[in-house]
């Protein structure tokens, strides 16, 4: 894990949210996918990873430590 980062304003607010209604998927989205073709899903899995480890973003955890809410980016 990397070191912890304090969170942006915006994250602050989202987790404020978060911590008020922890089951709502208001900021949650879903989006499905239909391919035309059948899809070679150990590519798929492969272009995935590739894109994971390119954007830390997709990476972090939010977490708390004494009510304060801080971002980690997961590097294992």
């Amino acid at each position: 894990m990397s070191p912890s980062t304090a969170l942006s304003y915006s994250q602050q607010a989202l987790w404020f949210i978060y911590r008020e209604a922890p089951k709502s998927a208001a900021y949650n989205m879903a989006l499905p996918l239909w391919f035309a073709e059948d899809v070679d899903g150990q590519l798929l899995q492969q272009a995935v990873q590739r894109l994971v480890e390119r954007h830390s973003m997709l990476r972090s955890r939010f977490a708390e430590l004494d009510g304060v809410p801080y971002q980690q980016v997961v590097t294992d």
